[in-house]
C-alpha cells in the first residue's frame, strides 16, 4: 500500500512537471489551451505509467489551486451598464429589457474576472513572498535622494510610512488591447493587470509576478467598457483597500494609461472629439 502511494505521487510530479512544461510551449508558441489537450491525447500512448492525460489534467486543477486562480464568468447587457454574475438566472436585463441571451442561448456579451482576493490570499500564505513585500522597510534610503517609488510624495500621503510588520500593499494598474494567444488572427482582448509596488523593483516588473484581474472585449468602449471597471470596483478592490486579506489591506495605488485607455477609465469622449469638454458637449 505504501509502495502504492509513492508511486502515485511520485506519477502526480511528473503529470505536474509535464503539464508547466506544455505551458512553457504554448507561452512560445501562441496555441490554445485546447491545442495542449490535443496533444495529450495524440501523446497518451506514449506517457510513463501514472502519467496520463489525465493525471495531467488533475495536475493542472491542483496547480490552479495552489495558485489561488479562479475565474468568473461575467455577461455585459449590450444595451446598458448592467453586469450578470454567474449566479445571476436573470435572462433580461433588470434595468432596460435587453436579452441576455442571442438565439442560440449564447452570451450576448462575455467578459472573464479573476478576484484579486482569491490571488492575494495564495500569494501571501508564502513566507518568503510576504519577505519580499517588505523591501519598503528594509531597503537602503537617503533623505536627499528620490530612488523609487516609495520616496514620492503621493505614495507618502496615500500609503503612510513603512513598518516592520507587513500591513499593506499597494498596486499599479494598466489596461490596452493586446492579440488573444499572442496571434494576430485570433482576435484581441484588454487585460487588466496589475504590478505589485511593494516588491522590489527588480522582480516587480517580471510577468510572472504581475496580477491579471479582468479580460474585455477589445471592441467595447465607453459606459460598455467602464461598466466592468466599476463593477470590479464595488465587487472587491474597495474591500481590499479597507479590509484586505490575511490582514494585509491591498491599495489601488493608481493607473498607468494612454489616451485611449485614460479615455475608456474616465468614460470620456474621443481624444479627437470636436467638443473641447471630455464629458459634454459643452463648447
Amino acid at each position: 500500500m505504501e509502495e502504492r502511494s509513492k508511486r502515485r505521487r511520485g506519477g502526480r510530479a511528473v503529470a505536474l512537471e509535464v503539464w508547466l512544461g506544455l505551458r512553457k510551449v504554448q507561452r512560445l508558441t501562441g496555441c490554445t489551451t485546447k491545442t495542449l489537450y490535443t496533444f495529450l491525447d495524440v501523446l497518451e500512448p506514449f506517457l510513463v505509467t501514472g502519467c496520463t492525460s489525465k493525471e495531467i489534467k488533475k495536475a493542472e486543477k491542483e496547480l490552479c489551486g495552489r495558485s489561488g486562480a479562479n475565474v468568473i464568468k461575467l455577461n455585459g447587457c449590450v444595451d446598458c451598464t448592467h453586469i450578470f454574475e454567474p449566479d445571476h438566472e436573470d435572462t433580461v436585463c433588470p434595468h432596460c429589457g435587453h436579452p441576455r441571451y442571442d438565439d442560440d442561448g449564447r452570451p450576448n456579451e462575455v467578459g472573464f474576472y479573476f478576484p484579486l482576493r482569491d490571488q492575494f490570499n495564495g500569494l501571501l500564505s508564502i513566507p518568503a513572498y510576504r519577505e519580499s513585500l517588505l523591501h519598503e522597510w528594509r531597503r537602503s534610503k537617503s533623505p536627499s535622494h528620490m530612488s523609487d517609488v516609495y520616496d514620492s510624495p503621493r505614495w507618502c500621503e496615500k500609503m503612510g510610512p513603512p513598518t516592520a510588520r507587513l500591513e499593506r500593499v499597494a498596486i499599479q494598474g494598466c489596461v490596452d488591447s493586446m492579440p488573444a494567444h499572442n496571434r494576430k488572427n485570433a482576435g484581441s482582448v484588454k487585460p487588466l493587470q496589475y504590478v505589485v509596488l511593494s516588491l522590489p523593483p527588480w522582480i516587480r516588473y517580471k510577468p510572472k509576478h504581475m496580477l491579471t484581474q479582468m479580460l474585455v472585449v477589445s471592441h467595447l468602449k465607453g459606459d460598455s467598457a467602464k461598466k466592468y471597471y466599476d463593477w470590479e470596483a464595488t465587487y472587491e478592490i474597495n474591500d481590499l483597500h479597507t479590509t484586505g486579506v490575511r490582514g494585509v489591506r491591498v491599495i489601488f495605488y493608481g493607473m498607468t494609461l494612454d489616451t485611449p485607455g485614460r479615455r475608456e477609465i474616465l468614460c470620456m469622449q474621443k481624444e479627437s472629439a470636436f467638443y473641447p469638454c471630455p464629458h459634454c458637449v459643452h463648447t
